[in-house]
Order: structure tokens, then sequence, then C-alpha cells
């Protein structure tokens, strides 16, 4: 999948497509160290929010769903999702 200003996947690439998203010019080692530790933090966000949802979903238990079939008009009952 191409990236959206269709340029390369690589670091240097990426952390210029990061600090043009932040309003930020890339222009040295220093920066480059910067905006590799603002993508480390999102990354890291990013899995706390995926870790926590699956947390609460996993807390809910499992689920009863009914099923239904299409053009029937009615369910069957409860079918249980592993």
């Amino acid at each position: 999948m191409p990236t959206a200003d269709g340029r390369g996947k690589d670091l240097a690439s990426s952390a210029q497509r990061l600090s043009r998203m932040l309003g930020l010019d890339l222009e040295s080692e220093h920066d480059l160290a910067e905006i590799g530790g603002v993508a480390s933090y999102i990354a890291a966000q990013q899995r706390h929010r995926i870790e926590n949802a699956l947390d609460l979903v996993l807390s809910r238990g499992p689920r009863q769903r009914t099923q239904h079939h299409a053009g029937r008009g009615r369910s069957r009952g409860p079918l249980s999702l592993r």
C-alpha cells in the first residue's frame, strides 16, 4: 500500500512525513531523534488504547448472540460465541 504522500516507507521518509504532520521541519540528526521519540510515544499510546479496549471486551465474558436467518424474519434463539 502506498504512503499518503507517495514517498518511501523508510525511516527518513517516515520521519519527514510525521514531522510535517506536526508542522515541523526535519533538519538535523537531533530532529530525527526527537521525531523518533514522538513516534514511539504515539505507538505506545495506540498499544495502550488497544489493550484497554480488549480488556473491556474480555471482561464482559462470553457473548450471547441471536442467530438470524435471511428471509425468515425471526430468530432461532441465542447462539453462544466462543
